[in-house]
């Protein structure tokens, strides 16, 4: 009884020492009739418990053994001798049974551990523990040790029998898929559970005689929602440790189920570059997006897609042309794992464009029968989205304006031309313009037939001398041009018809060669022509006169000048019958150097350029033809001043070491030498302007050579018999018979002098004015030679040399403005008089 008692007190010592060990997941502890229940995996660590209590406080365990089963041999000991402490004692393991794995420890005074680490399967049993006190009677202690083996990898296959570790499929919609996982091995015999994202979907399994646990999980009709669903393989054979699992995915491939064009709004417009957008939804992996107009695939286009691969972005860089116009663009969306599901979305193409224009003939008009008097009239055929705004016509380039008064009528796309002449012959175009652009037509020529016109409607003149050999051209306009040349002659006394022989005719040309050998052989040659639409209505007509010399030129002006330069154009007067050229020549009025001299000018006018300020120039223009020259015009032109300086008063600060003494001085001197100078300037230029030899004008020179006289005019004599009062000094001095009065000594500003040199001035003071010209003037009634007269100056000089040159009120003979008429006869001794002409006051 005490025995049992003994191992009734170990064992209840043990289960209150071992009940945290339950909670474990290696191993539990349990207690039964027999010892201790111990379950624990295979290749954890077993803890075994032996109850070493002593039976009374002075004893204590000598020697611990520990046995399996029936054997006889301890396969564990610990041996404590005199030692007061067992955990100094040195233990002992079979290396048969557990070997270095075991190891002994205490808990406290009354419970030793004995651990076994990396228990094995084929290590279950009944283990005893022995233990041998001093001087009390043995005790022993039962553990019953149950080691689990876990079942080899769980391993999961698909329906073809691969193995996944991470997922399945690809599968598609409403597909059935049959997953299998099977489990080998395992002590006790596993069970196989499916899991779908931590519920359980199937616990049914099979165990097959070769130690394999197999369960099938069968889903059908899979939908969008099973996508990444994840399946677990769960397989346990006890509750101690985690069941062991594997998981994979599923994967789907999805059709794209939606597609769109965006920008459905633009406005698309012939050769204008734009971006249309095209979006797919729903499709696993991105779909691929392409471009179709009639089956044809577009190129130019650009992919995207989300990060989730759900929404696909594609981006055409389309070009609309002509050839789209009612076309259908379509946007497809395909998946390329998912056939026969691909989608699309189609944009009918409202495209605008700038019109396309053609011109034509109307219905009734034949391009090659359009006679002068006729109608005719275009059709604008316009192509065009929007519709055009309006419709404009050109002919020859130039718009054309409705005008129903002049024949021309615009209706709808119409252009209406009545009773056409020559001058609406030539090209037609329409344009048309909408909210685009513009659209121009092929041009058409309108060929209109016509009747011969001269091509000088005006009368020709011919000056032709006696037995002269002249060609008289005559030429035409006509369509057709293939023309018949009529001459006829009229003198005024008679008509006659000149024979075809007499004419040469060359397409729209005919040349006459013609000799008027009689006065009746001058008179009027008419040249008449017809065609195939009819005859000349207004023939051309050519005057035959006798040859002359041509007339002067007129209406010679001064159309801009400067003071270097000056444009001179003169209007040609009738050139006698013949070709004319001009002779234009200028001289310094006061050096008489030639600044220019062409005789070979086709037009009276000229540019001439180089010139000095304030000086005059004498023009002379002649026109001249194979019969002589004309009467000479002359001009005199000034060309204008240089500006004026003008002194500025200005106060400067003197620097404080000038004194005032020496400002003066200095003032002083520049004063006298400016005033030295400007008398020296002043008396050279007076003495200059005096003796002035004359050079024989221009058309004197051409009148001499062509009348055959040589030499040349002598005007010296004339400046002499001019000059012979004036004693060759300066006109500022005072004579001993004239008054000269400084108050008629004028500015050396521009000015023209006017010389009058004779024996008798009276007649001339009878005159009340002179003429504004620049024509050289003879009057012998006068006994006088007038060189030159005022022009258009300010102001003016008359130099008079005369016997009597007294004055009836010298006070009043000079007023503001001076006239010839205050000069009266006196007595008979030769003066000369000064006169100046002023337009405000006498200087």
């Amino acid at each position: 009884m005490q025995t049992i008692y003994c191992l009734l007190l170990s064992l209840g010592i043990l289960f209150v020492f071992w009940i945290p060990a339950h909670t474990t997941l290696s191993s539990t502890i349990t207690k039964g009739v027999n010892g201790t229940y111990i379950s624990v995996v295979s290749g954890n660590t077993a803890t075994l418990p032996c109850d070493i209590s002593p039976p009374t406080q002075r004893e204590k365990a000598s020697l611990i053994l520990w046995f399996k089963e029936e054997e006889g041999k301890p396969i564990f000991s610990v041996e404590v001798g005199g030692l007061t402490e067992l955990s100094l004692a040195r233990p002992w393991s079979s290396p048969s049974h557990f070997g270095e794995r075991a190891q002994f420890r205490t808990k406290d005074r009354f419970t030793s551990l004995l651990t076994v680490k990396d228990i094995k399967g084929n290590e279950s049993g009944l283990y005893r523990c022995r233990v041998d006190f001093r001087d009390a009677q043995t005790s022993n202690s039962f553990v019953n040790l149950r080691v689990i083996v876990l079942p080899s990898p769980v391993a999961i296959y698909d329906e073809h029998w691969k193995e996944r570790n991470t997922f399945v499929g690809p599968y598609y919609e409403k597909d059935t898929i049959n997953l299998v996982c099977q489990a080998v091995g395992g002590d006790p015999k596993p069970s196989v559970v499916w899991k779908r994202n931590g519920t359980i979907v199937d616990s049914d399994f099979i165990e097959l005689s070769n130690s394999t646990v197999r369960n099938v999980l069968t889903v059908t009709s899979l939908s969008r929602e099973d996508l990444h669903s994840e399946y677990s393989c769960s397989v346990s054979n006890n509750n101690i440790s985690s069941p062991i699992t594997n998981t994979v995915h599923l994967d789907m491939n999805f059709p794209p189920t939606s597609i769109t064009i965006d920008n459905r709004d633009s406005q698309l417009v012939v050769g204008t570059k734009v971006d249309i957008v095209c979006h797919s939804f729903g499709s696993r992996p991105p779909a691929h997006i392409t471009w179709y107009i009639d089956n044809i695939r577009l190129e130019g286009s650009h992919e995207t897609s989300s990060v989730d691969g759900n929404v696909t972005e594609s981006i055409l860089q389309f070009t609309p042309r002509m050839k789209h116009i009612g076309k259908v663009l379509r946007c497809k969306a395909s998946n390329p794992l998912v056939e026969k599901k691909d989608i699309f979305s189609d944009w009918p193409l409202n495209i605008s464009y700038a019109p396309n224009v053609e011109l034509v003939l109307g219905k009734s008009i034949s391009a090659d029968s359009i006679y002068e008097g006729g109608d005719a009239y275009f059709d604008c055929r316009v192509n065009s989205s929007p519709p055009p705004d309006r419709v404009n016509w050109y002919h020859n380039g130039l718009p054309l304006s409705h005008s129903a008064e002049n024949g021309v009528i615009f209706t709808n796309y119409s252009l209406v031309l009545q009773k056409i002449n020559q001058a609406r012959a030539g090209s037609y175009m329409c344009e048309s313009s909408n909210q685009v652009g513009k659209g121009r037509s092929e041009e058409i020529i309108l060929d209109v037939k016509y009747v011969p016109v001269c091509a000088n409607p005006e009368p020709e003149i011919y000056g032709v001398s006696k037995a002269e050999l002249v060609d008289i051209v005559c030429r035409v306009e006509a369509n057709p041009s293939e023309v018949q040349f009529r001459w006829t002659f009229n003198n005024s006394a008679e008509l006659i018809r000149v024979p075809n022989v007499r004419a040469v005719s060359e397409g729209s040309r005919s040349t006459l060669s013609y000799t008027p050998q009689t006065s009746m052989d001058y008179g009027t040659l008419l040249c008449s022509a017809s065609n195939t639409v009819g005859e000349q209505r207004k023939p051309c007509v050519f005057h035959i006169i006798l040859a002359v010399s041509p007339e002067p030129v007129e209406n010679c002006s001064v159309i801009n000048k400067s003071s270097e330069t000056f444009h001179l154009q003169c209007v040609p007067g009738f050139d006698g019958g013949m070709n004319q050229t001009f002779h234009i020549l200028v001289k310094d009025r006061i050096t008489n150097s030639v600044k220019y001299d062409n005789a070979s000018l086709d037009r009276p006018e000229v540019l001439i350029e180089h010139l000095e300020a304030g000086s005059a120039y004498s023009v002379t223009v002649i026109a001249i033809n194979k019969k002589g020259a004309s009467t000479a015009v002359y001009k005199t032109v000034e060309t204008l001043q240089q500006p004026e300086l003008q002194l500025i008063e200005e106060k400067i600060e003197l620097e404080p070491d000038i004194s005032q003494s020496d400002l003066i001085v200095g003032v002083s001197v520049g004063v006298g030498l400016c005033v030295t100078v400007l008398l020296i300037v002043g008396f050279w230029v007076r003495h200059s302007r005096c003796g002035r030899t004359r050079q024989p004008s221009l058309i004197q020179e051409y009148r001499q050579n062509a009348s055959g006289v040589g030499g040349s005019v002598d005007f010296h004599s004339q400046d002499q018999e001019c000059m012979q009062s004036v004693q060759r000094k300066s006109i500022l001095k005072k004579q001993h018979s004239c008054d000269t009065s400084p108050d008629l000594i004028p500015h050396q500003d521009q000015e023209n002098w006017n010389f009058c040199a004779g024996s008798n001035c009276n007649e001339l003071m009878k005159t009340e004015e002179f003429e504004e010209s620049s024509e050289f003037s003879h009057k012998e009634s006068m006994g006088a030679s007038l060189l030159s007269k005022k022009s258009s100056s300010r102001d003016g000089l008359l130099l008079l040399s005369s016997s009597d040159c007294d004055m009836e009120d010298p006070i009043n003979v000079f007023p503001n403005k001076i006239s010839t008429s205050t000069l009266k006869r006196g007595s008979s001794s030769k003066r000369t008089f000064l006169l100046k002409e002023k337009r405000e006051s006498i200087v």
